[in-house]
């Protein structure tokens, strides 16, 4: 079995990869991969990988049109969006069975993490936990309401207003439970990809046209993406 724990810090969003300890599953190979476009970043032993896999293979749901399409919206927080939603596309990535993906600001500090997510029942595609202090989309998307998407520069860098309001009312008009509907903590989500590859495509692809069409906070898209696929988190 082979096990991807993957992150993307572009832009200096972080100085460092976040330490982490070693997983220790008998008979597997489990890797620690950060893309990146700083090649002085501290690794932390991560590896360290700075192809432009954006541009070499970019995705086929980019039209180009959209608001946060890549040409229309440079900044690296939103670059980093295509290693997060659109790993798939990279070819070093496809021999792994399970992609863990973790913001970088995230660290595992347990040697167990991952036998955990080995615990989870068999027909498990795709996990990762209810969000502890937002029950649902609207409370999300009131905690959303700062200066990482309602402002025209951060982190010194220009973007497009992010305007979450409307992807949520977008959302609740084409009839999905904004209320109701749980919202999921997307800072750790682990893919069983063996477990019918196609549908965690089809899920990491609509999820990602939720960022392009709309907004760069993906929490906000991954809820309606599980939705609107049919897919059950675990």
């Amino acid at each position: 079995m082979k096990v991807a724990f993957i992150t993307s810090i572009y832009g200096n969003y972080e100085l460092t990869c976040k330490p982490f300890v070693k997983q220790i599953v008998p008979d597997s190979v489990v890797d620690w991969i950060c893309f990146t476009d700083n090649d002085n970043l501290v690794s932390n032993g991560w590896q360290l990988d700075t192809t432009e896999y954006h541009i070499n293979f970019p995705s086929g749901v980019d039209t180009g049109s959209y608001v946060n399409s890549l040409r229309n919206n440079t900044h690296t927080f939103n670059i980093a969006k295509y290693y997060k939603q659109q790993f798939h596309l990279i070819p070093r990535i496809q021999q792994y069975d399970i992609v863990v993906w973790i913001d970088g600001t995230v660290e595992i500090t347990h040697q167990g993490a991952l036998k955990k997510l080995l615990t989870l029942p068999s027909s498990t595609r795709i996990a990762t936990w209810v969000h502890e202090f937002h029950k649902n989309m609207m409370e999300e998307m009131k905690a959303s309401d700062f200066y990482k998407y309602n402002s025209t520069t951060w982190f010194g860098q220009d973007q497009p207003v992010q305007h979450v309001k409307d992807q949520v009312a977008a959302y609740r008009s084409w009839g999905f439970p904004v209320d109701k509907y749980p919202v999921f903590c997307t800072c750790f989500v682990a893919f069983f990809m063996t477990r019918d590859r196609e549908k965690i495509i089809r899920f990491l692809d609509t999820w990602y046209l939720q960022t392009l069409q709309y907004t760069t906070q993906d929490q906000i898209g991954f809820p309606y993406t599980a939705f609107q696929t049919g897919t059950e988190i675990t």
